[in-house]
C-alpha cells in the first residue's frame, strides 16, 4: 500500500520489494501491532535449531501489505497466487482477518472471489474469528401477527464514546424496514423513534435523539439491495456519548411473514441484549464466524483449541491464563466464533492450536522498549 516504489505489474499501485536489500529499510507495514510477523512465525518460521518454529520452514514468504478495502485483499491474493505460479510453487495464502459487515452465506463479492481463486495448489487459510464469547448476532424467523424483530444494543462498558456498527439483512427478496429508537429500560417501552429505512421508501436517515430522551446519540442508517445476492441490507451506526440508566438504544426491524431477518454488530465489544423484556430479542453467539476467512466456500476457516495454560516468559516468569475467559486446556477456545454459516454449512472447517502459541514478535512494535529487542 505504499505510495512511492515501482508498483508490481498489473496492478499499477504500491510497491514491491523483491530483495532483502530492498525490504530491510522498509522495517515494518505499522509499528501498532506485530500480529503479522506472530503468525508468519507460527506458519513458516525457519529456525530449526530451536524448538520454536514454523509448521512449514522450508516455505518461502510473501508478504502483503494492503489498504483497508476487501478489493485490496483480494489483489493481494491475487499477486501471491501470480508469484507462486511464476516460481513453479504451490502456495497457501493466510487471512488473518475478520469483519462482521456481509451476509455471512458466502455470497459477498469478496468471498466469492475467494471461492473462484482457490483451487489446487492455490489454497486460501482463512480465520473464523475471536467472536465466540460475544452475542453479536441476533436473529428470528417471522411469522404471521409477528413480522418485527425488536432487540437492544449492548456497548461496551470500558469505552466513554458508545460506538455500534450494525449490518443487518432481510431474505432474499423480501422487503425489509429498519428504525433506531429509545427503550425505556424497566418497562420494554419505545419511548422515541427514528425515521425509517424501507425498500419502498426512504434509504438514508440521519436522526438525533431529541433532548429528554435520555440518549445523546447520533443514528445513521443506510439501504440498498445487494446486487449478488437481491437481499435487502440495513447499514445502521450509532455513536452514543450518554445513555441514562434507565434507557436503552434499540433497533426494529420489519419484513414479511415467512422470510427471516438477521443482524450483526460489527463494533468492538458490541452486542445485543433483550433487557429481560416481553417481545424484545435476545442476542446469540451463532453464526459468528466472520467475513473475510469465515464463510466462502472455498475458503479452510480455522478456529482455535487451547494446548496450554501458561508460559514462560524470556527473562523466566511464568504466566497462566484465566480459564473462565479461554476454557480448559485441550477445549475449544471460548473466543473462538461459531457457525454455522447462515446457509446452513459448517464452519469453522477445523480447529487447531490457538491458545497458547510461541511465535516471533516484530522489533519494531511501539511497545516495546529499546532495552527489549
Amino acid at each position: 500500500s505504499a505510495t512511492s516504489g515501482t508498483a508490481p505489474e498489473k496492478y499499477g499501485y504500491g510497491a514491491e520489494y523483491t530483495t532483502l536489500k530492498e525490504m530491510k529499510p522498509q522495517r515494518c507495514d505499522m509499528s501498532k501491532t506485530f500480529h503479522g510477523t506472530h503468525v508468519a512465525g507460527i506458519a513458516a518460521g525457519s529456525d530449526q535449531s530451536s524448538k520454536y518454529y514454523g509448521v512449514a520452514p522450508d516455505a518461502d514468504i510473501v508478504l502483503v501489505s494492503f489498504s483497508s478495502q476487501n478489493t485490496s485483499v483480494i489483489d493481494g491474493i491475487k499477486y501471491v497466487f501470480d508469484y507462486a505460479e511464476s516460481v513453479g510453487k504451490p502456495c497457501v495464502v493466510n487471512i488473518s482477518l475478520g469483519t462482521h459487515l456481509g451476509p455471512h452465506d458466502g455470497t459477498s463479492a469478496s468471498d466469492q472471489a475467494f471461492a473462484a481463486m482457490a483451487g489446487p495448489g492455490r489454497i486460501i487459510v482463512g480465520a473464523a474469528g475471536n467472536e465466540g464469547s460475544t452475542a453479536l448476532h441476533v436473529g428470528k424467523d417471522l411469522e404471521e401477527g409477528d413480522t418485527s424483530l425488536k432487540t437492544m444494543i449492548g456497548f461496551s462498558e470500558n469505552s466513554a464514546s458508545k460506538q455500534a456498527y450494525v449490518d443487518i439483512w432481510g431474505s432474499k427478496g423480501a422487503p425489509l424496514k429498519v428504525k433506531a429508537v429509545v427503550v425505556d429500560a424497566l418497562k420494554g417501552k419505545v419511548m422515541y423513534e427514528s425515521p425509517a429505512v424501507e425498500t419502498d421508501g426512504e434509504t438514508d436517515v440521519k436522526y438525533t435523539f431529541p433532548d429528554g430522551s435520555g440518549v445523546v446519540s447520533t443514528v445513521q442508517m443506510a439501504l440498498q439491495k445487494n446486487p449478488t445476492n437481491e437481499r435487502t441490507e440495513v447499514m445502521l451506526m450509532c455513536r452514543a456519548t450518554s445513555i441514562a440508566e434507565n434507557r436503552k438504544i434499540g433497533i426494529v426491524a420489519t419484513s414479511d411473514a415467512g422470510t427471516s431477518i438477521h443482524m450483526w454488530n460489527n463494533a468492538t465489544e458490541g452486542y445485543f441484549l433483550n433487557g429481560g423484556k416481553r417481545g424484545w430479542t435476545d442476542g446469540d453467539t451463532d453464526y459468528t464466524v466472520g467475513e473475510l476467512g469465515g464463510v466462502s466456500d472455498n475458503v479452510i476457516s480455522v478456529g482455535s483449541y487451547n494446548t496450554k495454560m501458561d508460559y514462560t516468559t524470556l527473562g523466566g516468569d511464568v504466566y497462566g491464563i484465566n480459564t473462565a475467559l479461554v476454557g480448559n486446556k485441550g477445549a475449544l477456545s471460548l473466543f473462538s466464533s461459531h457457525g454455522p454459516t447462515l446457509d446452513g454449512r459448517t464452519k469453522p472447517d477445523v480447529t487447531a492450536p490457538g491458545c497458547l502459541l510461541i511465535s516471533a514478535t516484530s522489533r519494531y512494535y511501539a511497545g516495546f522498549s529499546s532495552s527489549t529487542c
